[in-house]
């Protein structure tokens, strides 16, 4: 990686699968953010509950650079915090950066529920981003829809996230039994491995003044 790369923002993904008590890892889930958001080069943590599979989360924490990253991992604090919170799940880690992202209407605090898809593109990926950006067209004039992201991962070059959110549940749905949402849905499950699953957002948490 170049130093210029190590200036660029990114978003480091986890996914944990909590082995013991819920509400112990949320416990710990808030006071890593919380910590990070009392840093600088910090700009955003959402997580996301997995409903369909029971003691699953999302977590997207997005740095202003690479290196803001890595600094903070090596702060004793926020790195014991960090070992806290993978202690009490099963981790799979990735850093990605956005390859694009279109806004909704509501705001993030308004925004519940999503789509999140995983996507692992053999070949033809610049017609995967292309087919995408149709996807998140489709929604945008669907009742509540907050806005889409697609983000692509630097350790794993093939594998993307795409995150699609709504105001709640009942918008999402709606939104996902749309004609024009199928299609474009089929085209990218002909150029990707896909695996789609509906979230639950239950933390938006942004750095706020000091």
């Amino acid at each position: 990686m170049t130093e210029a790369e190590r200036q660029l923002p990114v978003a480091m993904v986890n996914r944990y699968v909590v082995r013991g008590d819920p509400a112990v890892f949320e416990r710990e889930r808030q006071a890593y953010a919380r910590q990070l958001c009392a840093r600088d080069d910090f700009l955003a943590h959402l997580a996301f509950t997995v409903p369909e599979e029971p003691g699953a989360y999302v977590a997207l924490d997005y740095w202003s650079s690479v290196r803001g990253f890595f600094t903070a991992a090596y702060e004793e604090g926020v790195g014991r915090r960090h070992w806290a919170l993978d202690a009490l799940a099963d981790v799979e880690v990735d850093q990605m950066r956005s390859v694009g992202r279109m806004r909704g209407g509501p705001s993030a605090e308004e925004l519940r529920s999503c789509v999140l898809l995983q996507a692992d593109v053999p070949d033809s990926w610049r017609e995967f981003e292309l087919a995408f950006g149709t996807l998140v067209g489709h929604c945008v004039n669907s009742d509540g829809f907050g806005g889409g992201e697609l983000l692509r991962s630097t350790l794993r070059g093939r594998r993307y996230l795409g995150v699609l959110a709504w105001r709640d549940e009942q918008c999402r749905d709606a939104a996902l039994a749309g004609p024009g949402y199928s299609v474009a849905r089929h085209r990218i499950g002909g150029l990707a491995t896909l695996t789609t699953y509906g979230g639950s957002l239950v933390a938006c948490e942004v750095p706020g003044p000091v």
